[in-house]
């Protein structure tokens, strides 16, 4: 494989787009000629390019941005919700977060209203719970409700990053330092005190948990991983680590290096030093980047596809999203495992 940072030869894509996103329950949102619509899987234009912008597909509806306010697609380009918020959020579990006039509730996927719109930020589901909070940012403070809009975790928190993953949701507190980090079960209690300054979800029955400091948004310090009785079971050595994936976790040593563990934190692939893997890499084709030029590889089968592009996302459903350099400079494109181009039958992209 071609780890040099080259560009090789290769054909250029036939099908190209200013802004391309993920692809998701089959469609990607792609901007054209200033505007959103989406594509298919095979590159067709299945919803017409009419959006201020548009996002990417989940539970059956997708949020535009239409004339300035928001609404929801389904995946005929029919808008199941009228455009008349001031933001739309994702469906999960059926429900969606939105804002009006600067309260925020919930909406089913018909458009009806899980509850008034009574709080001032609001997350999507996950578990079964949504977080939300009351108050404004500066003094308020941070609870869930349930699916039916009923607070069941009372607003204790300063800050909820996520939601519920595996029965646990990851909460921020004010203590002695400015901010520590725990889990909460779905009765609201502490399932393991704020013992860390800083958490992630669960994953395969184990969570990345962090000491160090927060400058700003950034967090620096060391990470190790608890399973769900808040045990260590993999020590606090690393610099970053990602969740767990098939077994295998994502992680930067502290020499700078990335590699990919298992669940007794042994590596399993080990990783060039001056390769940077993307967050979110923890299975199948990864996305790196060398030189400041992105590109794939798959330690399992040893297959590549040189870095050559100047982004690129994940693999979602068969195909990534790569922003071309040099001549196609700017441009979006999607390439599949083997590295050819959405559009451009079987010739082949990149080797």
């Amino acid at each position: 494989m071609s780890l040099d940072g080259s560009v090789p030869e290769q054909a250029g894509p036939r099908l190209t787009f200013a802004w391309a996103g993920d692809f998701s329950e089959g469609l990607a949102p792609v901007k054209d000629g200033g505007r959103f619509g989406y594509i298919d899987t095979s590159g067709a234009l299945r919803i017409a390019a009419a959006f201020d912008y548009a996002g990417g597909f989940s539970g059956g509806r997708a949020p535009v941005l239409l004339g300035g306010k928001w609404g929801y697609l389904d995946a005929t380009g029919r808008m199941a919700i009228p455009a008349v918020y001031d933001w739309s959020g994702n469906f999960r579990e059926g429900l969606a977060p939105v804002s009006s006039g600067g309260e925020y509730g919930f909406i089913d996927s018909n458009g009806a209203f899980a509850g008034p719109l009574r709080f001032s930020d609001a997350r999507p589901y996950s578990g079964g719970y949504a977080a939300v909070r009351i108050g404004d940012e500066e003094n308020g403070a941070w609870g869930f409700v349930d699916r039916a809009g009923r607070l069941a975790i009372p607003p204790l928190f300063n800050d909820v990053p996520g939601g519920f993953s595996e029965g646990f949701a990851v909460v921020r507190m004010e203590n002695e330092r400015p901010f520590r980090s725990g889990y909460v079960d779905s009765s609201g209690g502490f399932a393991f005190d704020t013992l860390y300054d800083a958490a992630g979800d669960f994953r395969e029955g184990l969570a990345p948990v962090g000491r160090g400091e927060w400058r700003g948004n950034r967090f620096q310090g060391s990470w190790g991983y608890v399973d769900t009785t808040g045990r260590p079971v993999i020590g606090i050595t690393f610099a970053e680590a990602g969740p767990f994936q098939r077994g295998k976790a994502l992680v930067r040593l502290q020499d700078g290096s990335y590699a990919r563990i298992g669940r007794d934190g042994r590596v399993l692939d080990a990783f060039r030093e001056d390769l940077e893997i993307l967050p979110g890499s923890s299975g199948g084709m990864l996305t790196y980047m060398l030189h400041k030029r992105f590109g794939f590889l798959d330690p399992g089968s040893g297959a590549s596809i040189d870095p050559v592009f100047a982004d690129a996302g994940e693999f979602r459903q068969g195909w990534a999203r790569v922003r071309l350099a040099g001549a196609g400079g700017g441009m979006w494109a999607y390439i599949d495992g083997n590295g050819r181009y959405l559009g451009n039958g079987d010739d082949p992209a990149a080797r």
